[in-house]
């Protein structure tokens, strides 16, 4: 067992290298023989121990032996040697400069070592880290105020997220996609991007400038990274909202219309649609009752037209001026229900269909001959409640007229005044104010006078008055009138 010249350790017999510092103990063992041979040769001159009056070291001669012989003392230089050779090995400070150098290359190979498994291992864990913030993709759709958001992740994170999990077996996405409810169609990637579920708060009525933040489910982000053996990183990501069209607002009534069918108390509302843009063409505008059309209207009746939207407008980037419309019922015939409705063209045509009536009904009659028939006056009968298929309003005109009973057997001829209506039934007044009736439809009230004694004439009155007490007083709870000046005085 011997000491390390450098730290003074001990160190094992025939040991190359020091266990404590590292040096090699060879480079001391030379320098230590070469001092030991110095020491033996300079001890073999004679050697005084008897010390001097300056110091105690003794006196040493470097004379020969043999001139010194009688003087030499074997045991005490036997002694003295090996001492010297002890305090030599033990003390004696060799360079250091290579054992340093050695220990410097040492030290700087593990430190390299140490930095390339870092290195290594530090690379390795960035190339299997995926920042989701860094792949989402946020689309806005709609209009401004009205937009929403959408995030989704892109293509390159499933190219990402394919190339880390190259190296799995199909087996353990359709695993995990069986986990998540998700359908695994061999893409690592896709199945990934779909199911970590982006939402974005808000996402919905969106404008320009707005600020959204993403979120995804962390749970699942979590097991998709220890599937796949990667790190998944990123809490959130905010985005500003840009991009949304301005709202155009349109009026959907632009191009609907309703028409009107049919006589006044009896309309037909018809809604026609002539837009042209798809989303207006296939909007369901309705009445109040539901409907396309109503029924049994008057002349100005108030309709309320409704569109309902179909589908989202707003995420077109259109919206309505408004949804309902309100029609008032025109344009239809009406029943005439005042002498002033009836037109001076519209009399004068009634007053030549009446006179060929009357004429048509003398020759009918063999007993009786007609003369001098004269236009008195007329007026009109009005329903008070109309009905669809009924009648409901007469115009009658009166004539005068002188009818003649020839007694064959007296060979006498009677003469008698006689006031004959000719009636007209359902006149309209037409849209342009004109009148429409049927001509055809002129017949002269059955009513009994009496000419002479037991003769009667079947068709005329006597007087105005029995016409007015007959036909217009009588009929007074069922219809409303309009009379000329020549029954007026009657009015009662």
């Amino acid at each position: 067992m011997g000491f390390c010249p450098n730290c003074g350790k001990k160190v094992a017999d025939n040991a190359a290298f020091c266990e404590n510092c590292g040096a090699k103990l060879a480079d001391f063992a030379v320098h230590s023989s070469e001092e030991k041979q110095t020491q033996t040769t300079s001890q073999s001159g004679t050697y005084d121990a008897t010390p001097t009056a300056q110091g105690q070291s003794g006196t040493y001669s470097a004379a020969p032996q043999s001139a010194q012989q009688g003087n030499y003392d074997a045991t005490p230089q036997t002694v003295q040697t090996q001492t010297n050779y002890e305090q030599g090995l033990q003390y004696q400070k060799p360079e250091l400069k290579l054992n340093k150098k050695v220990v410097g290359i040492i030290l700087a190979i593990l430190v390299l070592v140490g930095v390339g498994v870092g290195a290594y291992f530090y690379i390795d864990k960035q190339n299997r880290t995926v920042n989701i913030e860094d792949y989402v993709k946020v689309d806005f759709t709609g209009c401004d105020g009205y937009g929403e958001a959408k995030a989704t992740l892109n293509d390159e994170f499933v190219e990402k997220i394919n190339e880390l999990a190259e190296k799995k077996e199909d087996s353990v996405s359709s695993k995990l996609a069986t986990e998540l409810g998700e359908t695994f169609a061999g893409s690592a990637g896709k199945l990934v991007a779909a199911s970590i579920h982006l939402s974005c708060d808000p996402d919905k009525n969106l404008k320009n400038g707005d600020s959204i933040t993403v979120t995804w489910n962390k749970a699942i982000a979590k097991k998709i990274a220890d599937t796949y053996n990667i790190i998944l990183t990123g809490e959130k990501k905010k985005v500003k909202v840009k991009g949304l069209d301005k709202v155009k607002e349109v009026d959907p009534f632009a191009a609907v219309t309703v028409e009107f069918s049919g006589i006044d108390g009896f309309i037909k509302a018809n809604i026609v649609n002539k837009s042209t843009e798809d989303y207006l063409k296939t909007a369901y505008f309705h009445f109040d009752n539901g409907g396309m059309t109503a029924y049994n209207l008057k002349v100005g009746d108030s309709l309320t037209v409704t569109v309902d939207e179909v589908g989202d407008l707003t995420s077109k980037g259109i919206k309505y001026k408004t949804t309902s419309k309100t029609f008032t019922v025109e344009g239809a015939d009406r029943y005439a229900a005042a002498l002033t409705d009836l037109q001076e063209a519209s009399v004068e045509k009634m007053k030549a269909q009446a006179m060929d009536v009357l004429e048509s009904r003398g020759e009918d009659d063999d007993d009786f001959t007609y003369a001098a028939w004269d236009y008195v006056g007329d007026y009109i009968l009005v329903r008070k409640n109309v009905s669809e298929y009924g009648t409901n309003n007469y115009v009658v005109l009166v004539y005068k007229g002188k009818v003649t009973y020839h007694d064959d057997y007296k060979n006498k001829d009677y003469h008698k005044t006689v006031y004959v209506p000719v009636v007209f039934q359902n006149v309209l007044v037409k849209t342009d104010g004109s009148n429409s009736f049927d001509e055809t439809s002129a017949r002269i009230d059955f009513h009994s006078m009496s000419v002479h004694d037991y003769i009667y004439y079947r068709y005329g009155y006597e007087n105005l008055r029995d016409i007015y007490k007959a036909q217009i007083k009588a009929n007074k709870a069922e219809y409303n009138s309009d009379m000329s000046d020549a029954f007026s005085s009657f009015n009662d």
